[in-house]
């Protein structure tokens, strides 16, 4: 039986019903379906999916997130494939409908569309009490994050809070980019209590020489491991910058890029641990 179903995108696909037969080509959604149970219906990933840790490994690879192995996806024959309208290419999805794949396209660019997320996806496989279990602490972690957490707080202590530290988060360097406005990675900074400094300047991902960007003297600095690995080199080219606030406080912070840019399952911790590390 065929089933039309809705994607993020309010493109209508119609899929088998249910799914058997499942590609994930996002490492978030991979995770996520996983964690829904999906087990063996989830028969392809890319080689960038590597969680859950220990619960991945026997899944087959099709290439990578920008360069999948399209032949390979259809022969597969899945019942569904999921993928990212930013993170997979147009090219690849078009090519994959063309011999008749369905798609299931995402778009989070906010925290609460990356909870929604959860459960679009656990709808799109047929898991829709198990996704709605999985989103749960995620929105408590997400309400955590709103004007009520205020309650409680001493009237210096609302004041303290409101005065939000301006956060800089690098994603590329050579050359070096931004999170922009417009981003998944500005709402969960926004969310965690941050101002996204970066956002003054235009585009999503703006290309921004380092002394312009810490011209902006931002409270933090951060470093993620994805999609580019900062380290310590990074760290030493934002030492000539000690007279910034971040660096003067030694707020440069490396960190764990999927707290940044996983949407699903690992907001429910990503925002508490970022509030943690933001100071907020």
């Amino acid at each position: 039986m065929r089933r039309m179903i809705a994607d993020m995108l309010a493109r209508e696909v119609a899929v088998e019903w249910p799914p058997r037969r499942v590609v994930s080509l996002v490492p978030s959604h991979t995770e996520t379906l996983i964690l829904l149970g999906i087990g063996g219906r989830l028969v392809g990933r890319t080689r960038f999916c590597v969680e859950p840790a220990g619960r991945i490994q026997g899944v087959p690879e099709v290439g990578g997130v920008k360069s999948p192995d399209v032949a390979r996806i259809v022969a597969l024959r899945p019942d569904l494939v999921i993928a990212n309208r930013e993170e997979n290419r147009k090219s690849d999805v078009e090519r994959l409908e063309a011999a008749g794949v369905p798609v299931f396209l995402t778009y989070p660019r906010t925290v609460r569309e990356g909870i929604d997320s959860i459960r679009r996806l656990g709808g799109a496989v047929g898991l829709e009490r198990e996704a709605e279990a999985l989103a749960a602490p995620c929105e408590r972690a997400l309400a955590g994050s709103s004007s009520g957490g205020d309650r409680g707080l001493p009237a210096q202590g609302k004041a303290a809070r409101r005065a939000r530290p301006r956060a800089l988060c690098f994603i590329w360097k050579d050359p070096w980019m931004l999170v922009g406005a417009d981003t998944y990675i500005h709402d969960v900074l926004e969310q965690a209590g941050a101002a996204n400094a970066g956002a003054s300047f235009e585009g999503r991902y703006p290309k921004v020489g380092l002394a312009e960007a810490m011209a902006l003297a931002p409270d933090v600095v951060l470093l993620p491991d994805e999609p580019y690995e900062f380290g310590e080199a990074e760290r030493a080219d934002l030492a000539a910058f000690a007279a910034g606030p971040a660096v003067r406080d030694g707020r440069v912070v490396t960190l764990d890029g999927r707290m940044l840019s996983w949407y699903g399952p690992r907001i429910a911790a990503a925002l508490p641990r970022l509030r943690e590390i933001l100071g907020t």
